[in-house]
């Protein structure tokens, strides 16, 4: 129980750090994704905002759940199986979520490509923290 939680701890705050770097990034190097994703007409930054800063415990809790009971069936070195977790978790749970805000929303799919290659990294970061402490 300690390592999980532990686990869950370390990859709950590094997962707050890589989203906001990885927001500041695609700031940086896509300014009209970042135009799109931070358009002050249309978020009401007040409701969102505890949101925004609890997702990546939220994100920590379910992806150590999802690791705890399929990390036996990544095979590999600990490499593979940070990918694969990080794969699954992105099947599972970003594309069906990006598709419907892509067949309802007038989002752009580049706008959703980042979403999806940002919660790639995450599910590798948060694999590799998982895989290191809990494996």
């Amino acid at each position: 129980m300690k390592k999980k939680l532990s686990a869950w701890l370390i990859s709950s705050g590094t997962l707050f750090v890589s989203t906001i770097v990885g927001t500041t990034i695609i700031n940086w190097v896509f300014p009209r994704l970042g135009n799109l994703y931070f358009n002050l007409n249309s978020l009401n930054f007040n409701n969102y905002y505890l949101g925004y800063l609890l997702h990546p415990f939220f994100l920590a809790f379910c992806l150590s759940w999802f690791w705890n009971h399929c990390k036996d069936s990544f095979d590999g070195w600990w490499l593979p199986r940070c990918v694969e977790f990080s794969i699954g978790y992105t099947l599972i749970a970003i594309l069906p979520i990006l598709w419907i805000l892509y067949c309802t929303t007038d989002l752009s799919f580049s706008y959703l490509a980042v979403f999806i290659l940002l919660g790639v990294c995450q599910g590798i970061i948060a694999g590799l923290i998982f895989e290191r402490i809990n494996p």
